[in-house]
């Protein structure tokens, strides 16, 4: 697996676990995936340009997930 499969892997985890579990941290990132701080805020920074989350009004440590709409 060359490392952009493995980053997207990672990634499609990260996101996959953040929306079964509704928020992400990075603290979180860093303990499930074995990342360095870096690592970890680079994922979440992706996450929310891509819309997964947004920081939660009442932490600013904590991110939720970004609700989407339901298709009818």
């Amino acid at each position: 697996m060359n490392n952009d499969k493995h980053a997207d892997f990672f990634y499609d985890n990260a996101v996959r676990m953040t929306r079964v579990d509704g928020y992400m941290t990075i603290s979180r990132l860093q303990r499930a995936f074995g990342l360095g701080y870096v690592g970890a805020s680079r994922t979440m920074e992706r996450m929310v340009s891509d819309g997964v989350v947004r920081q939660s009004p009442k932490t600013k440590s904590r991110y939720e997930v970004v609700p989407t709409e339901n298709p009818k």
